[in-house]
């Protein structure tokens, strides 16, 4: 049902774990093309630039995966490798129950 969907899109985004990723000074850059050294396409879903902070978020369906994980981190790296300085990475599950998942190095 349409309106069942926005009304949980709408719970989910003002979410205060979530809320700061829709709501934001920041520049907000989504599905933003990054190029590696080895000529691979990367395509996050929604970087915060502040300056040379960056925050990563990714956006999935489905069960938590430690590829997610790893995908998100990917994305992180080579960021890093373009001089940014990374201020987080999260993955938002966009489910019947909708959450957000901080992803650090040592869940990967």
């Amino acid at each position: 049902d349409r309106n069942m969907l926005y009304t949980t899109l709408q719970d989910f985004i003002s979410d205060p774990s979530v809320e700061p990723f829709f709501k934001t000074d920041k520049l907000v850059k989504n599905e933003a093309e990054i190029i590696t050294g080895e000529g691979e396409v990367l395509r996050p879903d929604r970087l915060l630039l502040d300056g040379q902070k960056v925050t990563v978020i990714d956006f999935k369906t489905g069960k938590p995966s430690g590829v997610h994980h790893r995908q998100v981190r990917k994305y992180a790296d080579q960021l890093e490798k373009m001089g940014y300085e990374i201020d987080g990475t999260y993955l938002l599950y966009m489910t019947a129950n909708p959450k957000c998942v901080k992803v650090n190095e040592t869940q990967i």
